[in-house]
């Protein structure tokens, strides 16, 4: 019982120094704050967009765009694009 709540312990311990916070956090932004990745290397067909957009009518933004600090969409281009064509964002402001 003891080694096992100290090599707990151990890992815990070499873990913490050794890796980055790894506790994310949800911020709301302005759609235009957000900057599409150029190099992104998946191109959506106006389909793919019309059926993202109509997947969020119906079910909601359940899924968060992922960005670096900077603003730079990392993944979910699609939702971006559908949420910036579709007419679903308003420019209103993001929910406190």
């Amino acid at each position: 019982m003891y080694q096992e709540t100290k090599l707990r312990s151990d890992l815990q311990s070499s873990q913490q120094s050794s890796l980055p916070s790894l506790c994310l956090t949800v911020t709301y932004r302005r759609i235009e704050e957000l900057k599409p990745d150029p190099a992104n290397p998946r191109r959506h067909s106006k389909k793919q967009i019309r059926r993202i957009a109509e997947s969020i009518k119906a079910f909601g933004f359940n899924v968060p765009i992922l960005i670096d600090r900077h603003g730079n969409i990392i993944a979910g281009h699609g939702r971006w694009l559908a949420l910036s064509r579709s007419g679903l964002y308003r420019g209103a402001d993001p929910p406190p």
